[in-house]
């Protein structure tokens, strides 16, 4: 079993540190302004992750979440990443108002249906489309 350095403790307490603190306080803020607190937690996570800082500050990011460290630290990390997911989810249920949902429902299930007949309407023409490509490739000889 993989076990963690000291290094590895600190590092990974800093970057959990850093986000449950950025996470509140962009959540906090986006309350003031009317928005849910998932809503700011989702985008510090966005800003955290490879897609923001992770292309403006490689450095920073690397240092922060080093999942190359080790494997102690990968897995410690994953794992609480994972927990720290189901929360989100748990809280974001918290929040629902069901009053809302069952009055707004029935609007909601038939966007969803209609919109799920949609992308599969496009995934048959893509697979149509590409099983006349997969045909004449292998008549051609390319295949």
């Amino acid at each position: 079993m993989a076990r963690l350095t000291h290094n590895d403790l600190i590092v990974l307490l800093l970057a959990i540190s850093t986000m449950l603190i950025m996470s509140r306080m962009v959540g906090e803020l986006g309350k003031k302004i009317g928005l849910p607190m998932v809503m700011g937690e989702l985008l510090v996570g966005i800003g955290l992750g490879p897609t923001v800082l992770g292309a403006c500050f490689p450095a920073a990011y690397a240092y922060l979440f080093p999942f190359t460290a080790s494997a102690g630290f990968s897995l410690a990390l994953d794992g609480i990443l994972s927990l720290s997911v189901i929360m989100l989810l748990f809280v974001a249920g918290l929040e629902l108002q069901l009053s809302q949902v069952v009055r707004h429902g029935k609007v909601a299930i038939y966007q969803g249906r209609d919109h799920a007949v949609g992308i599969d309407r496009e995934i048959i023409g893509l697979l149509q489309v590409s099983g006349k490509k997969i045909q004449r490739m292998h008549v051609d000889g390319q295949f």
